[in-house]
């Protein structure tokens, strides 16, 4: 679900935070790659962050 509300692919968030399986922790930082058209430049890659919520909330990769 955090791909998709950002509109980045399941691999793209998992290679930006050098994750290997789908489980996170309350309070990591997960960083969040852009979106990139094929029009754009890949020379600089730009990025936002994304925390994981208290466990009251459920978030899926």
């Amino acid at each position: 679900m955090i791909a998709a509300r950002f509109g980045v692919s399941l691999d793209a968030l998992r290679s930006a935070n050098q994750l290997r399986s789908d489980l996170l922790q309350m309070g990591q930082v997960l960083v969040i790659p852009e979106k990139q058209t094929e029009s754009e430049p890949t020379q600089t890659e730009q990025r936002s962050t994304f925390t994981i919520p208290s466990l009251q909330e459920t978030v899926c990769l």
